[in-house]
């Protein structure tokens, strides 16, 4: 499927969604149900997509997914190594 003109995808994850209207920045609430050793590391920008979930770090050109928070739930995403 061909991503619409004009729109630059942001998600790191394999969703179809990941697109950067739907991506923003953590509210305070959700940042506490992010565990301590992720904020420890992080050295860019949360970010958090509306349509799939993912929690990801923007460090530029680099970015690193940390899992989904879905809910009051983060769960760890075991299969992408930073």
């Amino acid at each position: 499927m061909a991503k619409p003109l004009g729109l630059v995808k942001r998600c790191p994850g394999k969703c179809s969604g990941g697109y950067a209207y739907n991506q923003r920045s953590l509210y305070e609430g959700e940042l506490e149900r992010i565990p301590t050793d992720i904020l420890e590391t992080v050295k860019g920008c949360l970010w958090y997509c509306a349509y799939c979930h993912a929690v990801w770090e923007d460090r530029g050109n680099h970015k690193r997914h940390f899992g989904r928070l879905e809910g009051d739930k983060f769960e760890h995403d075991k299969r992408i190594s930073g």
